[in-house]
């Protein structure tokens, strides 16, 4: 057995040296060498065990067991082997392990074991992360690497974590139910505080005091498309980043993009998760505890749903080309004294961040495999064709976009300007992935065209100008002017427009634009044209 162990930690510390993020390990020699397969399980987890605890800071993550699901009697013994190290007698439910157990092993570098029939996979049995009972109904809680993530109902502004983020517009204006909550209970020095940060750019996170509440700071996410999830996720990854990257070790979140933004429960929960798993993936350095609070009760029942659909998916994962060269290879039913390698066999990947080996007894046997490998990708590979009057009106920089989610998704993306048609063709999932994201570019043109006839429309009505050095009265540009208005006609003491970089500030009261950078003064108007008449209005 100790040539096995070898063999199984050689392994491992080749995937480490390249840098790998996953392997997958048959049964070794349960096949003709006719090792005791109780033995050759026991050793596998041993190893794989030992080699976590030595390399902490491994980028090896993941390591798959790999059984052939028609070996019954090596399933079996890997599968009692599992259960002795759950804590529990062969035969006896996971759930008997205790909770403390249970955390303890979350630390194993999501050491699995998979049948390699997915029509076969017990859960119950194949994870060694497995949790099987369901999250607490009022307060569920799950463990995304070393972060805690707990959902509950209640009143965010209530929060006694270090910080609250909440989405926000590009004016920082606090609105909303959550925005308007946090007002009444945090006082009015908060909007006062954003109100002198003044413009920011989509996709930037500004951070504030939190006035009166228990809380230190409140984390303004500014999402590019306010009502693209997308969008969102990306604006709740950079806000961690930033708390992280600040030293916060706890944020509280609403449910974010069920409010005004009016997003489905179910999506924004999948979201929010999706969205702290990518950061939780980044091995951050301070933030170890995420709450999300929600206000109406019928909601946690959702967001309780998403969180174990989340443990269900990183215990039982995808059956993969890895269970599917398994089951071909007929692993742990032949060997032969000799083996051929084809090194890198790339499948479908352009980014180089995976690759496969194949070994076989012939060559002969490495081509079969290699037929069916491409025989299956051409099954899975599925054309999305999407057809929209937009497509003809993207600009150059959302074209770009387009083409360039090929690289990171393995997919070919076809735009045919001039009928107005994109094309998709590639793995389901991936298909799936981009055409979404297209749908999104497209919805964002809309928006774009929209919001431009609105300008357009304003400006014909009511325009702004400020006056030059020379005298003349020059008129703000169309997507300005709709910021002025807006912040006049809600009754707000002022605005903060951003002038060739520089920010200066609109006092409508006195009817005056302040620069920031050198504090230069100049009058504004505003003009309304009524009947063929203009007047001006101080």
């Amino acid at each position: 057995m100790q040539e096995l162990r070898a063999i199984i930690k050689k392994c491992l510390n080749e995937a480490q040296k390249r840098s790998l993020v996953s392997i997958a390990i048959p049964a070794l020699g349960t096949g003709n060498l006719g090792y005791p397969r109780d033995r050759v399980a026991a050793a596998s987890f041993d190893e794989v065990l030992a080699f976590s605890k030595n390399n902490p800071g491994s980028t090896l993550r993941e390591v798959h067991l790999v059984v052939y699901d028609k070996d019954t009697p090596s399933v079996k013994a890997f599968r009692e082997e599992l259960q002795t190290r759950k804590g529990s007698q062969p035969g006896m439910p996971p759930s008997a392990a205790t909770g403390s157990e249970k955390k303890k092993r979350g630390r194993a570098h999501g050491v699995t074991i998979k049948s390699s029939d997915p029509d076969d996979l017990d859960a119950s049995n194949d994870a060694f992360e497995m949790v099987d009972e369901e999250l607490d109904h009022t307060k569920p809680e799950i463990a995304m690497g070393a972060i805690t993530v707990q959902a509950e109902t209640g009143d965010i502004t209530k929060e006694v974590t270090e910080a609250i983020a909440i989405l926000s517009n590009n004016q920082l204006s606090v609105g909303g139910g959550v925005g308007i909550a946090i007002l009444n209970a945090g006082g009015p020095t908060i909007q006062q505080e954003c109100s002198s940060l003044g413009f920011q750019s989509s996709g930037s996170v500004a951070v504030t005091g939190a006035g009166k509440l228990n809380v230190r700071n409140i984390y303004h996410m500014v999402p590019d498309t306010m009502h693209s999830m997308r969008s969102i996720k990306d604006c709740i990854v950079n806000c961690l980043r930033k708390a992280d990257s600040s030293g916060l070790t706890s944020l509280s979140f609403p449910a974010i993009g069920t409010g005004n933004i009016g997003k489905d429960v179910k999506e924004a929960a999948e979201g929010m998760l999706l969205a702290i798993s990518k950061f939780a993936q980044e091995q951050p350095k301070s933030i170890s505890s995420i709450r999300i609070v929600i206000y109406e009760p019928p909601m946690l029942k959702v967001f309780r749903s998403a969180m174990e659909a989340c443990i269900r998916s990183s215990v039982e994962g995808d059956p993969g080309v890895i269970s599917k060269i398994a089951g071909w290879l007929g692993l742990g039913k032949s060997s032969s004294a000799t083996s051929y390698a084809i090194a890198s066999k790339k499948m479908l990947s352009t980014k180089g961040d995976s690759y496969l080996e194949i070994f076989a007894g012939t060559k002969q046997h490495i081509d079969k495999v290699i037929k069916d490998i491409e025989k299956d990708v051409a099954d899975h590979c599925k054309v999305k064709v999407i057809v929209h009057d937009a497509i003809c009106m993207l600009s150059k920089q959302q074209t770009r976009k387009i083409r360039d989610l090929q690289a990171e998704h393995d997919v070919l993306v076809t735009i045919e300007e001039a009928i107005s048609r994109i094309s998709v063709r590639g793995h389901v999932e991936d298909v799936l992935d981009v055409a979404t994201t297209i749908h999104e570019i497209l919805n964002q043109k809309i928006e774009e065209d929209y919001l431009r006839k609105v300008e357009e429309l304003l400006a014909e009505n009511i325009q702004w100008f400020f006056r030059d050095d020379d005298g003349s009265w020059e008129p703000y540009d169309t997507r300005m002017n709709l910021q002025i208005e807006n912040a006049f006609h809600d009754g707000q003491d002022s605005v903060i427009v951003e002038i060739d970089d520089v920010k200066c500030e609109i006092v409508f009261k006195d009817m005056k634009e302040t620069c920031f950078e050198d504090g230069e003064e100049r009058l504004v108007v505003r003009k309304e044209f009524e009947k063929g008449k203009i007047y001006f209005k101080h």
